[in-house]
């Protein structure tokens, strides 16, 4: 059986913004959230960057690990 997910607002980082760190924290809002996997791709190559797995946990947020993220490229 497929049940729809909720909806989610991505909060940070925004489209466009700058990213000064290597670590940055992805938050966003949620009604009901009971788990989350964050995928990170490369704009120009779709190629996926990184992938959280599955994880059980309602934060609104998460931290990418170092050193995924290159200078002057665009992620999505």
């Amino acid at each position: 059986v497929y049940a729809q997910g909720p909806t989610v607002t991505v909060t940070a980082p925004t489209e466009g913004e700058i990213i000064t760190t290597d670590t940055p924290t992805i938050t966003w809002t949620v009604t009901d959230q009971q788990k989350k996997q964050i995928t990170v791709y490369r704009a120009d190559t779709d190629a996926l960057v990184h992938d959280s797995g599955l994880l059980v946990d309602t934060t609104g947020s998460y931290d990418l690990p170092p050193n995924l993220l290159e200078n002057e490229t665009d992620y999505y």
